[in-house]
């Protein structure tokens, strides 16, 4: 079976990508911020098991078997501090990435989980880091690959949706359009406004989640949902 962290060093190493990767360790989004600023435009730190993997505010995230997950942190320098739009870009980027490759039946929950019809495969943590002129961006991403955690309700994982070993030729094919999107995405983040081709993407997205409530979705990435209201994607 694919050893999903080694298997992700390896194709970095292919693409000359720097790459961190341990075992175990703490979180890779820890881990990177605690790097300090390398003169790459991005580089990554892959992991096999966190001992304390996290989510928004004060959630985890929770280890299935080793290996058995992509635990990934991609850092991206970038030329100005992203803005409030990086979220939903981000989700749209994995989301278009999983679709393009598996076509399941995704969809995305505001702020950013990916699920298969009413179960949780991923999700991301975005964080920035800025000092002075220096600017980049950290993109969190735990994905289900081969199985989930037992102690997490309605999750599922990718292998269980193909209903097929990932092999490393399709992981990596995967991992080439991800890299792609998550370059397009961090580029568009440094932006104001989200361009309306990838409003409308980011939308169907969200209205495939079961219990979605959105309307539409705004060009700085606000949410209209049911009776008129609007919610700021980062207040999710």
């Amino acid at each position: 079976m694919l050893n999903v962290g080694q298997a992700t060093s390896e194709w970095a190493e292919s693409h000359k990508i720097i790459c961190w990767f341990e075992p175990e360790t703490t979180s890779t989004n820890d881990i990177a911020k605690k790097s300090g600023f390398i003169d790459e435009a991005h580089w990554m730190f892959v992991t096999n098991s966190q001992t304390k993997g996290r989510g928004r505010y004060d959630n985890s995230w929770s280890n299935s078997k080793p290996g058995d997950q992509l635990l990934i942190s991609w850092c991206f320098r970038l030329k100005s501090a992203p803005q409030p739009i990086a979220s939903p870009l981000l989700g749209w980027a994995v989301y278009k990435s999983l679709n393009d490759e598996f076509d399941l039946n995704l969809s995305v929950k505001a702020p950013n989980d990916i699920y298969v019809n009413d179960k949780k495969m991923g999700g991301l943590l975005l964080e920035s880091v800025s000092q002075g002129p220096n600017h980049f961006l950290c993109v969190g991403l735990g994905l289900n690959v081969n199985s989930s955690p037992k102690d997490v309700l309605l999750s599922t994982c990718l292998q269980n949706e193909i209903g097929a070993e990932i092999v490393a030729k399709r992981w990596f094919k995967f991992l080439s359009s991800l890299h792609l999107n998550l370059q397009e995405a961090t580029t568009m983040s440094q932006s104001q406004e989200i361009p309306s081709l990838y409003r409308a993407e980011i939308l169907t997205a969200l209205k495939k989640w079961p219990d979605n409530n959105v309307v539409s979705i705004l060009s700085n990435g606000d949410l209209i949902i049911d009776g008129g209201l609007k919610v700021p994607w980062t207040d999710l």
